[in-house]
């Protein structure tokens, strides 16, 4: 992010070599199928808490930058991009910064659907997108 621009050709073989990369067997899938909690959550992340405005398509991203409502933390940039969100069940802590540890804390506190233009999800069904999430 702050060092050269890289060539064409470095973009190229960059590109080139994450196509080579396999994604690794999901352990949240259950004979390579999601669960009910998570096909709830699907529903859920797509319709009540409004994730797929910014996570949308085969990854689970968009290539425009949002204003995710992050405090302040010193950085120079208030727009981020949405990061894919498969295989998400491999990574934490979540955000730039790593401030939530869980994807609970993540979908209760910073990214609470609420506070970005979807509805105040319960418990249960902060669950189940989490489910869903796990799953991808």
């Amino acid at each position: 992010m702050f060092g050269p621009q890289p060539t064409d050709d470095e973009t190229q073989a960059v590109v080139a070599f994450l196509a080579t990369l396999d994604q690794p067997p999901n352990p949240h899938l259950r004979d390579g199928k999601r669960t009910e909690s998570a096909n709830r959550g699907r529903l859920l992340f797509e319709g009540k808490a409004n994730c797929i405005h910014c996570h949308k398509g085969e990854y689970y991203t968009s290539e425009r930058n949002y204003d995710v409502k992050l405090e302040a933390d010193g950085s120079p940039y208030t727009l981020w991009n949405p990061p894919s969100l498969r295989g998400v069940w491999d990574r934490g802590p979540f955000l730039h910064d790593g401030r939530s540890k869980s994807l609970d804390e993540l979908l209760q506190k910073p990214h609470a659907a609420e506070k970005l233009g979807g509805k105040e999800l319960t418990a249960d069904e902060r669950k189940d997108v989490i489910e869903f999430l796990l799953s991808l």
